[in-house]
Formats: structure tokens, sequence, C-alpha cells
């Protein structure tokens, strides 16, 4: 398996800290150095961004990461071990390739000659192996590819039909969640109560399609999730003043104390979270 494979395998059956890259290398890789360990991190973050959790990289160096929920899918579907091997295929179609141009040249002697009919093309696959069976890799290639993406649109589809479904009956802190499905004036006018809850105190709370989540973490109400780069927020306090932020990799937080009432745009439609009741304040050093 894939190095960074390991990471992520050890990130999702670890989901509730957070590891540096000197963790890591105590737990999964005692023979390589540190630095070689970072380097994996980075390579991770190079593909994608958002895969892991990644906290700021401090003075040091130290580079702490958190397991995301994009991690699992992307393990399921083969993660760094298939695609490092669909490039030792393609290095192989690229050597086949410049291969089938020294046959070419070969088969313009009149002695040789290279007939493109199903005979021909049978009698040089019988005589050249390694062509048959990149051939084979190729069809069998795409096939399993084509499995994989039918079955994850099927997987997808599933998934959407049991999120509408959902009943959520939790005891969660008193949230209340609106939405309107158009931005028509009348539908705005009268928005759709979609969930009221409690929220719990350090935990993350998957909402709407569960892309994004919600968390009460000390003083602050965060928002965040896979899908949080592609929302529209807007914020107020409770006696409408306009109320700051703080963005990081994959959040924004909020000050909970002064109750926000926020308001998103996401997939096309316009949503509300309003914050209700009082919040104590820690102060914590």
């Amino acid at each position: 398996m894939d190095n960074r494979d390991i990471i992520l395998k050890f990130l999702s059956e670890n989901k509730n800290r957070h590891f540096t890259q000197s963790d890591l290398q105590k737990v999964l890789f005692p023979d390589l150095s540190v630095d070689v360990v970072k380097d994996l991190l980075y390579q991770i973050i190079e593909h994608k961004h958002n895969l892991m959790r990644v906290f700021n990289e401090s003075s040091i160096g130290v580079l702490p990461v958190q397991y995301s929920g994009l991690i699992d899918s992307f393990l399921e579907n083969g993660g760094f071990t298939k695609l490092n091997n669909e490039s030792k295929i393609v290095k192989e179609l690229e050597d086949y390739k410049d291969s089938k141009k020294e046959v070419s040249k070969f088969t313009k002697s009149p002695k040789q000659k290279f007939e493109f009919t199903y005979d021909g093309i049978i009698s040089y696959l019988k005589s050249n192996k390694i062509a048959a069976i990149i051939l084979i890799l190729i069809v069998a290639f795409f096939g399993i590819s084509k499995i994989i993406n039918e079955y994850a649109k099927t997987k997808e589809n599933i998934e959407k039909l049991n999120n509408t479904s959902d009943n959520k009956n939790q005891d969660f802190d008193s949230t209340k969640t609106t939405s309107t499905a158009d931005l028509d004036e009348n539908i705005i006018l009268n928005p759709e109560l979609i969930d009221s809850l409690k929220l719990p105190y350090l935990k993350n709370v998957p909402i709407l399609d569960k892309g994004i989540f919600l968390r009460y973490n000390y003083n602050y109400l965060i928002l965040g999730g896979a899908n949080i780069d592609s929302v529209k927020i807007n914020a107020r306090t409770y006696d409408g003043e306009f109320l700051e932020f703080d963005k990081y990799v994959g959040k924004v937080e909020y000050d909970i104390t002064r109750q926000p009432y926020i308001e998103m745009e996401y997939k096309g439609s316009i949503y509300s979270i309003e914050i209700i009741g009082k919040h104590h304040s820690f102060e914590y050093v």
C-alpha cells in the first residue's frame, strides 16, 4: 500500500484527534525520517487540499492534520495506490507507442509486411506478448473504471434519497435552520423550517446534505466541512450588529456568545441558522 494511503487509513481509524508529522513517524514509519513523513503530508495536500483537515503550520515547522469525511470514499476508490498503478499503465502505453514506432520501421522491409486486418492483428499479438498484455490491461482498466463510476453514482443517489427521508430527533443546542428552495420573493417571505436541534459541546453535527457541519467549540460556533468553500455566508448578532468571523482552512468561526444569526447560499438555495438561548463564555489559557 502507498505510504500516503497508510497515513489516510490511520487518520480514518483515529478520527477524534489530530496528529503531527512526528506522531505519524513514530507510529507508522519508524524507519523513515520526520522530514520524509512531512513531505508525504505535503504530497497529500498538493493532490487535494481538503482531503485531510489541515491546521496552520507552526513557526517551528509542526504540521498538524486530522481526519476529514473525504478520506473514506477516496480510499474506497483505490487511493494513491490506484493512482500509482494508473501512472504505471500510462507509462507502459507510452513505451508501447515507442516500440510500435520501431515495429513500423521494421515492417517497411519488403520481406516482412504487417497487414492491418483481423488476421494480421491476431498474428501480431501472438508474436508480441508485451503488446497483447498491454491491450488486455487497457480493456480491463476501462471496464473496471466504468463499473466503479456506475457504483459511485448509484451510491450517491441512494445517499441523497436517505438524506431526504431522515427524521432527526436528537438532543442538541437550540438551533433553527430554514431553507428556501427558490429565490423568488414569495418563498423567501415564507421559509420552510428544516430542523431545530440542540448543539452538543465539542462535537461536529452534519447538516443539510452532510457536506457541511456545525460545532460548538469553546466560545465559538464553527461552520465547516468538505463543501464550505462553495458556501456564500453573511452573519449578524442577535441585536442586529454586523458579526465578524475568522476563516481558516475548511471552516469559519463565530463568537457564539453573541448569538449569531447566519444567512448562507448553498447549492442554489438560501438557508439561515439562528442560535437561540444564552451561551456561557469560557476563559481558557
